[in-house]
């Protein structure tokens, strides 16, 4: 192959449908003596794909330390961005990919607080992933400063776990804010989201239990009104919306516009479960306060099967 490389070193230049070239496909796959094969014959590591990754890019994707060894020692940068900002940690974070993180950190002083275009660190993409390890090896490194790091909707760490459905995360990350308020499920983000909220719109169930049984509020307003209620019921999750109202969800609440559940259920295309919400709201009475998450014993009463 090296002979013909030699002959017709162009090849190395072929593109597939994607903007790979040879030496990025064979990077990507882990087949680090082809890829160095093709970059004595002339291949570039620093070719970017349609996305704007580089060689180390797929490397750090994919977990490939030898290969990202390889890349760094031949002149790879760290600090090389895609399209959309995204470096090789984040590569790595997104993957969970922890030893060649540790790499990029070690040998070429990585940041682990860089930034993509829209301003998600490593610890959000790890945390949305469900990287558990990456993301207490993050914390270690930056002494927690990282939970308190915002994208460009104002989301942490635990609003980006929240919104993936990682409960296991979010437990962890709750355990950090006695010392980290950051990490606090009652952390809002820029539009007053909190994970309950996340989790309402996300359909998890067994997340929004857990929040109200760790200090998160069931009637808590974004800066629009929105209640996790409506937020249910607008994303069409009758389970959830069903539990909410048993459990002490407000159910004449409105928006700031003026909204209840049942409109934006409708509004959304849920009509069966909108119009659920309006029979069921029509039969209960209006409630003063909060059951805290408890069920409603004169809920049963009053409802009927969606």
């Amino acid at each position: 192959m090296y002979g013909l490389l030699r002959r017709r070193p162009d090849l190395t230049e072929v593109l597939d449908a994607d903007g790979f070239t040879p030496l990025l496909l064979a990077v990507s796959k882990g087949k680090m003596e082809l890829a160095q094969l093709l970059a004595q014959a002339g291949g570039d590591i620093h070719a970017r794909d349609r996305d704007g990754w580089e060689s180390l890019h797929h490397a750090c994707a994919n977990g490939h330390y030898d290969t990202a060894q390889w890349l760094l020692e031949a002149g790879a940068s760290v600090k090389s961005k895609s399209n959309d900002g995204w470096q090789p940690m984040h590569a790595a974070a997104d993957n969970g990919e922890l030893p060649v993180a540790k790499l990029l950190r070690d040998k070429r002083r990585a940041d682990l607080r860089a930034v993509t275009d829209d301003h998600q660190a490593p610890i959000h993409l790890a945390a949305g992933s469900g990287h558990h390890e990456f993301c207490q090896w993050l914390v270690r490194s930056t002494d927690g400063d990282c939970l308190a790091a915002q994208d460009a909707l104002g989301w942490r760490a635990v609003h980006h776990a929240a919104s993936t459905g990682e409960l296991q995360m979010l437990r962890w990350l709750h355990s950090l804010s006695q010392k980290f308020p950051a990490a606090s499920v009652q952390a809002p983000t820029s539009e007053g989201w909190q994970p309950i909220h996340f989790a309402a719109n996300g359909g998890h169930l067994e997340m929004v239990e857990w929040l109200l049984a760790h200090s998160s509020e069931i009637n808590a307003p974004t800066s629009d009104g929105w209640q996790p209620l409506h937020i249910a019921a607008h994303a069409g999750h009758e389970h959830v919306a069903r539990w909410l109202l048993e459990h002490g969800s407000l159910p004449h609440a409105a928006t700031i516009e003026g909204y209840e559940a049942s409109d934006l259920a409708a509004s959304a295309g849920h009509a069966q479960l909108g119009a659920w919400l309006q029979a069921t709201l029509t039969k209960l009475p209006e409630r003063q306060g909060s059951l805290r998450g408890k069920a409603d014993p004169a809920f049963q009463a009053h409802v009927d099967p969606i």
